[in-house]
């Protein structure tokens, strides 16, 4: 990566319902591609373009606990949980930048997600406090005709080629990451969980106990 000249903090929202294997690949991947000194996993207390999740939000956060224990630079950050109101991204991504104000800060976001951020509250005020960097397995290519007129304007001008700029600035850039995770999704989790499938490929063995002793998802 060369000299960093910041320190360089991830954060990746979610409902985390459960966290399982896709999500905690694609932080391990991120944080090694990118060279993130600290990957923040935010669960959603209060969504506003979703259902509520089945776990309450303490569940989740306690999930993610245990499924993050082996991973000694990530964290469970409850900024959301903690707040009262809608979690929207800005009010997020704005307090972290008042903790972190040196920092460089990037919001992890899947593709699906990206292509609907023109949807998200002051969306366009999130390159003022942070980078996006967008994950996606390399089967998947991106459809400029899925995006805004808006949107691909922002990618044109903010898109950069290399992690290694991400290190460089406090804020403002895009970058669009190939990274090769598992396809798995928390519904399929929560089906299989309930209908007693297997899922020792998909979460790790301490989180199994755990939502078998909170009889989640049944």
């Amino acid at each position: 990566m060369g000299n960093k000249s910041l320190y360089c903090i991830g954060m990746m929202g979610g409902m985390f319902d459960p966290v399982h294997i896709g999500h905690l690949e694609t932080a391990r991947l991120l944080h090694e591609l990118i060279g993130l000194d600290e990957v923040h996993m935010v669960p959603c207390s209060n969504p506003v373009h979703r259902e509520a999740g089945l776990a309450t939000v303490e569940q989740r956060c306690r999930m993610l606990e245990i499924a993050s224990a082996e991973y000694p630079w990530m964290s469970v950050d409850r900024r959301e949980c903690d707040r009262v109101g809608p979690s929207w991204t800005f009010i997020t991504l704005a307090s972290a930048r008042a903790e972190y104000p040196d920092a460089s800060i990037s919001l992890m976001m899947g593709l699906d997600a990206f292509i609907s951020l023109p949807t998200w509250y002051r969306w366009q005020e999130l390159f003022e406090l942070g980078h996006i960097i967008v994950s996606a397995r390399p089967d998947v290519v991106m459809d400029e005709a899925a995006m805004s007129t808006e949107l691909v304007q922002v990618v044109k001008q903010r898109v950069v080629k290399t992690p290694a700029l991400l290190h460089q600035n406090r804020a403002g850039n895009l970058y669009f990451a190939e990274i090769a995770t598992p396809p798995v999704s928390s519904t399929d989790v929560r089906i299989k969980a309930g209908s007693g499938a297997p899922l020792t490929q998909v979460l790790p063995q301490a989180l199994l106990h755990y939502i078998h002793a909170q009889q989640l998802y049944r």
